[in-house]
């Protein structure tokens, strides 16, 4: 008996089980995973902190100055100062006696009257202070201009010689050689002067010494020629001599 009731009993409850709902449980809700802070490739937020200046810029230093050339490196430069000599000027250099003058430069702005070309030199010897080579149209002009300076200096014309400080007078005589002459007189300042004329070539010269003594200079012009009469001068157009 007793084991019909547990019989019973159990199939009881297995219609109960059988007939009521089933239990559901609820439904599992995954939990959010926490956002990062930042991605981590994301650029810092800026602060508030104060900025640093910039550091001042490094004076950049001055390129260390270029030493002048040297000439002798370089090729001469003509100087445009230095003037050309004319075609009269250069005939009048090139007919000076080897070693009578030296440093020659053409005249333009002071030449004697009616005189077309003319240099001046430095005297090639201690008492010559300088010498001046004119030229002419001709031996008229030429012989007016001198016989004219000869006179404003006080010399007589045709009277005495160098040898007394003062004079003028024909190195040539002759009727056909009154062209042919040569003067001196002395200065002031106490300097003695020298003035012969080359006719035919219409050649004046002039010769500043550097003291009282007028035969010098006379003796400069007529170098290596022989001292009778007549004798010629060499202080230009005698090359050779």
């Amino acid at each position: 008996m007793s084991k019909l009731v547990f019989t019973a009993s159990l199939l009881a409850v297995l219609v109960l089980a059988a007939c009521s709902p089933a239990v559901v449980a609820p439904p599992v809700v995954p939990s959010r995973p926490p956002s990062p802070s930042a991605p981590p490739s994301a650029e810092p937020l800026p602060t508030n902190a104060p900025s640093t200046p910039d550091p001042a810029p490094t004076p950049t230093p001055a390129p260390p100055a270029r030493p002048a050339p040297d000439p002798a490196d370089s090729p001469e430069t003509p100087d445009p100062a230095i003037v050309e000599f004319t075609a009269d000027e250069m005939d009048l250099v090139d007919g000076i006696r080897p070693g009578a003058a030296m440093d020659c430069e053409p005249v333009r702005s002071d030449l004697p009257k009616k005189a077309i070309a003319g240099v001046e030199c430095i005297g090639g010897e201690w008492f010559v202070a300088r010498v001046g080579f004119y030229r002419f149209e001709n031996d008229e002009e030429m012989l007016e201009h001198y016989e004219a300076r000869m006179v404003d200096e006080g010399v007589t014309l045709n009277e005495a010689s160098c040898f007394y400080g003062e004079g003028d007078g024909q190195y040539i005589p002759g009727d056909e050689e009154v062209a042919s002459r040569h003067g001196c007189f002395i200065t002031e300042d106490g300097t003695a002067n020298y003035r012969l004329l080359l006719p035919g070539a219409h050649v004046y010269v002039g010769i500043v010494g550097h003291n009282i003594d007028s035969i010098e200079l006379e003796d400069f012009a007529f170098l290596g020629s022989a001292h009778d009469t007549p004798s010629f001068p060499t202080i230009w157009g005698n090359a050779d001599v």
